[in-house]
């Protein structure tokens, strides 16, 4: 950021600062607010992440932390679930799972508690970080996209199987040994390249219609082909920092029904409905981080989110996502792609759990947020990124 630019934000507090002061002056309310910045009133005092370490919690500690917290001068607190990163010689012993019968007792108990004492709560909305745990199952839980390559040389009649995508060990697998979780998104034919570069976008030839059950037929013309398989299946990313007895998978981040579906389980096992959130008393929900490892993000409709986004069909240009260029192309559809990303993920992991939310009076926060705008539909959120996922310019 610019000096000028600096120097016109602190002009702009300061105008802030005294229009409102003059503003207070004129209503004779400035002696209220003197006294309110000599003793501030209990919403004003700090809040802080209330560890549940290993999960472990009883009703008796809780209720001293929260009466320590209220003597303190604390405004609130926020229950995290989370794994001991160092616990030399098991000095935490593991508690109950997550939102198990006993955690979900622990977790009313606080609640109703903090509401006898005047302390707002909220909770992190998994064990350890970002979205996901056991309920978890591949079919709504994250998703990258995967391809295999196969030559062939024409003119010549292809007929067979395609290679299945090589896929992270820990994404889940059936006996077979392939995925529990796959979809085909697309099959194409690329003039092969010593450098991976294709001329035009029309030498392109998308196959996806003559592939079918893993087999695909298809008359080749003269020359040697690159065929591109690409699949769609779980990264197997699962919650990080998670206490002993609840792990699992991380949520799809860019399907708005995963999204759903686990603020929701959440709400139901604490026994939240939008008439009754007032008296349970929980202030806010929060995804912490967001911090996804390294591969090409997707999910089952993405080629649809992609259109609505970019106005557009991804399918022909996969090949550059598989490291193939096309001059005058590439970086547009990178660009596009990125802007795609980005979108989604705003509407699906953060506009889609404020939505759910706003009935109940529940608000959700965010530790991990995507640019000004996503922080302005939070209202709150600190400004921390540490996933690799790649961004749209501002």
């Amino acid at each position: 950021m610019g000096t000028t630019k600096i120097l016109s934000g602190i002009v702009m507090v300061r105008s802030v600062l005294a229009v409102g002061l003059t503003a207070a002056a004129a209503d004779g309310s400035f002696a209220e607010l003197e006294q309110q910045f000599r003793t501030p009133p209990r919403e004003a005092g700090p809040a802080a992440y209330w560890d549940w370490l290993d999960g472990n919690a009883d009703l008796k500690t809780i209720t001293i932390d929260l009466v320590e917290a209220k003597a303190k001068g604390m405004s609130g607190l926020e229950i995290w679930d989370v794994g001991a990163l160092s616990n030399p010689g098991g000095l935490v012993p593991a508690g109950t799972p997550f939102l198990g019968e006993e955690s979900v007792a622990a977790i009313r108990h606080a609640l109703k508690e903090g509401q006898r004492l005047g302390l707002r709560l909220g909770m992190i909305a998994s064990s350890g970080w970002n979205a996901g745990g056991a309920w978890v199952t591949p079919d709504w839980a994250l998703k990258h996209l995967f391809a295999s390559t196969q030559v062939v040389q024409g003119p010549a009649q292809v007929a067979g199987r395609l290679p299945f995508p090589t896929v992270p060990g820990a994404c889940p697998k059936s006996a077979n040994g392939l995925p529990v979780f796959y979809r085909d998104v697309a099959v194409i034919a690329v003039p092969q390249s010593a450098v991976k570069s294709i001329a035009r976008l029309e030498d392109i030839v998308n196959l996806t219609d003559r592939f079918k059950d893993g087999q695909l037929s298809w008359s080749a013309p003269a020359g040697e082909w690159v065929i591109l398989r690409f699949v769609c299946s779980n990264s197997g990313q699962r919650l990080i920092a998670a206490s002993p007895k609840l792990e699992g998978l991380f949520t799809d981040f860019l399907e708005p029904s995963a999204t759903a579906r686990h603020f929701q389980l959440i709400l139901d096992r604490l026994g939240v409905t939008p008439q009754n959130a007032p008296q349970v008393g929980l202030a806010w929900l929060e995804l912490d981080s967001m911090e996804m490892g390294e591969g090409l993000q997707w999910t089952d409709r993405f080629p649809e989110y992609f259109q609505r986004w970019c106005g557009y069909d991804p399918i022909p240009y996969l090949p550059i996502l598989a490291g193939w260029k096309i001059p005058g192309t590439t970086d547009a559809f990178r660009y596009d792609y990125n802007h795609a990303l980005s979108e989604q993920l705003i509407l699906s992991h953060y506009t889609t759990a404020r939505d759910l939310l706003r009935p109940y009076g529940i608000q959700h926060l965010a530790a991990g947020a995507f640019r000004r705008r996503c922080l302005r539909l939070l209202r709150r959120s600190n400004p921390e990124l540490l996933a690799p996922v790649p961004r749209c310019a501002n």
